[in-house]
Order: structure tokens, then sequence, then C-alpha cells
């Protein structure tokens, strides 16, 4: 298995074409979702081209985000102005991406993390730990860290060693996500109407004061 943080963002999918940036879509309901690419593109940390040798065509998935430290900002003008904060991150970051001025959205600086696949032509990795490996060759952001265990009790150790870094990361994490490493498996784990077979998600027990 794997162990991966997961993140409280706004789920994007990316295309690349013979290593070029080409298209953002809003993830939707899993089979269409809206345009973005001009507004990805005000994203500073993600890479208008592939570094390295790359597929003819490949689609990356990940989550854009505001950091801590950007949504204060944000919220700091607001209330400098009298208006008022924004409730959460997500929220904000959800409403920034589909904004139609991207000028107006490069004023705030969102972020993205990728960590997953959807089609690649031709194939070029057969595993989640090989994908991590092959976006960070790519120079594309990603998760800190990710855990490569053998077996359940492994997994859980290794969720409760997120537990204790994710207050740490750059992005919120409310949980963990155990997917099978093996693209093949996954395959044959297959998948409900709403959800994959091969992944599960444990939620952190909240924050509270």
């Amino acid at each position: 298995y794997t162990v991966e943080p997961k993140i409280d963002g706004l789920a994007v999918s990316l295309t690349y074409e013979d290593g070029k940036f080409v298209r953002a879509v809003t993830r939707g309901k899993g089979d269409k979702g809206d345009d973005i690419t001009a507004n990805v593109l005000t994203i500073g940390t993600l890479p208008r081209e592939l570094h390295g040798a790359a597929p003819k065509g490949v689609e990356i998935r990940g989550e854009i985000y505001f950091t801590a430290a950007e949504f204060e900002r944000i919220n700091a003008e607001r209330l400098a102005a009298g208006e008022e904060p924004y409730a959460n991150p997500r929220n904000l970051a959800a409403g920034t991406i589909k904004q139609l001025d991207s000028t107006e959205v490069a004023k705030r600086k969102l972020a993205i993390v990728l960590y997953s696949l959807g089609y690649c032509e031709p194939r070029v990795v057969h595993s989640q730990t090989e994908l991590h490996d092959k976006l960070v060759a790519w120079r594309l952001p990603v998760v800190e860290k990710i855990w490569p265990v053998q077996g359940i009790d492994a997994a859980w150790a290794a969720n409760g060693e997120l537990d204790s870094l994710r207050r740490k990361f750059a992005y919120g994490t409310d949980g963990a996500v155990v997917k099978l490493d093996d693209f093949e498996q996954q395959r044959i784990a297959g998948a409900t109407d709403k959800a994959p077979r091969w992944a599960i998600a444990y939620k952190f027990k909240p924050d509270t004061a």
C-alpha cells in the first residue's frame, strides 16, 4: 500500500501534451468539469513544461489550495476594508479558481499539489510510488511525504506518523488515504459509481479548543 495525506482542497485535472501544459479542469462530478486553464496559469509553482522525458499525453490530478499564510493575508485585507472575513480556505480556493477575470485570481497566491494519474500514453509508471517519483522528476509540486508500506499494520502506523506531521504541511490535511500501490491491482479492485475500491480515507480527530 501507500499512505498519503488527504488534502482539503479543490480537485483539479491537468493535461500535458508532449510535455507542455495545455488544459486544466475541475473534477466536477467525475466526468465533466469547468475549464479553469487561464486561472491555473496564475499559479507560480506549476511548471508550463514537464522536465525531462515526458509521455505524449498525460492527465495528472491533484488539489488547488491556499496556504494558511495566504488565507490569513487575504482575510486581514478584508478586515482592514471593513468586510467580513472568509470562513475557510477550501471554499475560498473554489470560488477564486472559478472567477472570470484571471488578473483578479493572480492577486491571490493559489497553490497546487499533484498526486494522482488519469490517462497516460504511453504508460510510463505502474504504481503509486513510481508515479510520485515521476512527478518529482517532472518537477511538479507534490505532497511532502508518502509512505510505501507492506500490510495493514504498517499502514495504520503510517497513519499515526502522518497525524503527528500534518500541521507542518503547507496545505490543510484532515486525514490519510491508504491506496493499493500497484496500478494493476487497482484495476482489478475496480470502483463503485462514487469511489474507488482500491483506496480508503481515514479522517483524523479534529482539533478542538
